[in-house]
């Protein structure tokens, strides 16, 4: 095949413009105008747009914490960018409360979210935008005393976990245990070391932001002590957080474990708030009334950082009724279930005033009695927006780290702007 001089002379011609001035962004820009058409350019243009607000708003949400994909969804508008390129943040964005520092005055919001309830999940759902963190009831000690296993079958799990990961609301279940089972894992210091791996574990494998860890009936506080040092150093390492619940008290005399202790090694010391008046007392009341609330908070923040202290609310209340032997039963309902008992029965609806026999300001709970189909009394209380609302303002009182609810679902759905009015 005879040699083509065409193809030396295009390489000769290549070697050449390698040599030329290249044309700057700008000749290439205003030739492009020239020369496309106007479909090709309004593609150019749109195309320009996005690359340039896609910047804005990574940076902007790198800036605050908050996810581009977050930002994206809650502006809805073109207003949101100005001519410069600004972005103005929309008036209300979803806020995760833990990504928040300590120093500022962002409190956690949270709660349990329990299989039991049908509106549990549906309670996470709707107030999702302001909730930072979620206490799952899933897990219990196993009956050997150091495996853990699934408390219920929870068909909402595999949700809930989608939900909170992709709205940055941090996991950490809760495990239950039996006392008398966990007290002797504790003070065994083999089954006690298996049971830490074992948590750490279930943390780290399902990827979860932390553990809650509700051990209740417990008197061995050097057993626990140990458990508590181990496991948040355990954890720790891992970057996962470490979460204890703790029944209420308002006095060293009235706790079986150190809450120093707990409060040095833990990141969230959970105080329960609630069953001041439970299904077991002598006499129907509330179930956390005001004034105790603020003496457990007044030797709290004593024992521990006011900063690592949640204090646990209840949203719910108890329905009692007067057995034969004089005694009263309670059975736990919501607030839901409160309203619909009240409604049933045409019952007056009143509130506490004043204090009670221990001296503590019983606030603003909703109660009300009736008289059954069979004849027997009943007494009710329940906790509604106004009766926690003004428990809220102690938070802010003793500057603690923020609050959580047992259990979403049960509240009055109306507590949330409450709670988004005075928590921030």
């Amino acid at each position: 095949m005879p040699l083509s001089f065409d193809l030396f002379e295009e390489e000769e011609q290549e070697e050449k413009e390698k040599f030329l001035p290249q044309p700057s962004f700008g000749e290439r820009f205003a030739w492009a105008i020239t020369h496309l058409s106007r479909k090709k350019l309004l593609l150019l243009a749109f195309v320009i747009v996005l690359l340039l607000t896609g910047g804005i708003v990574y940076k902007f949400s790198r800036s605050f914490n908050i996810g581009a994909q977050v930002l994206q969804t809650t502006t809805s508008t073109p207003s949101s960018l100005t001519p410069g390129g600004v972005f103005l943040p929309p008036t209300k964005i979803p806020t995760n409360r833990f990504m928040v520092p300590e120093t500022t005055r962002y409190q956690i919001i949270g709660g349990w979210l329990v299989p039991w309830e049908v509106n549990s999940f549906n309670s996470f759902q709707n107030n999702v935008a302001i909730i930072g963190e979620i206490y799952p009831f899933w897990y219990e000690i196993g009956t050997d005393g150091v495996t853990i296993d699934r408390k219920y079958a929870s068909l909402v799990i595999d949700q809930a976990k989608y939900l909170a990961k992709a709205r940055n609301v941090r996991i950490l279940p809760t495990i239950s245990a039996d006392p008398d089972l966990i007290s002797q894992t504790l003070s065994d210091s083999f089954k006690r070391g298996q049971h830490v791996i074992n948590i750490v574990n279930l943390v780290t494998i399902n990827g979860y932001d932390g553990i809650d860890i509700d051990y209740e009936g417990l008197s061995d506080k050097s057993s626990f002590n140990l458990f508590t040092q181990d496991l948040a150093t355990a954890l720790h390492k891992e970057g996962k957080l470490l979460s204890i619940t703790v029944q209420g008290a308002t006095s060293v005399s009235e706790i079986t474990l150190d809450w120093q202790t707990i409060g040095k090694y833990s990141d969230r010391v959970k105080i329960m708030g609630y069953d001041y008046h439970s299904r077991i007392t002598d006499n129907p009341g509330p179930i956390g009334p005001k004034g105790w609330l603020s003496a457990i908070l007044n030797w709290a923040t004593s024992q521990i950082s006011p900063t690592k202290i949640i204090i646990a609310l209840g949203a719910y209340g108890y329905d009692w009724q007067k057995e034969s032997t004089g005694g009263w039963t309670g059975s736990g309902l919501t607030y839901q279930g409160a309203i619909d008992l009240q409604t049933r029965y045409s019952a007056k609806l009143e509130r506490t005033t004043g204090t009670d026999d221990r001296g503590y300001q019983l606030g603003s709970t909703p109660h009300f009695s009736f008289i059954d189909g069979e004849g027997k009394e009943h007494q009710v209380y329940f906790e509604d927006t106004l009766s926690i609302s003004e428990k809220l303002d102690l938070i802010n009182q003793y500057k603690i780290g923020g609050m959580v609810l047992w259990y979403l679902g049960a509240e009055d759905p109306r507590v949330w702007e409450e709670i988004q009015k005075k928590l921030k």
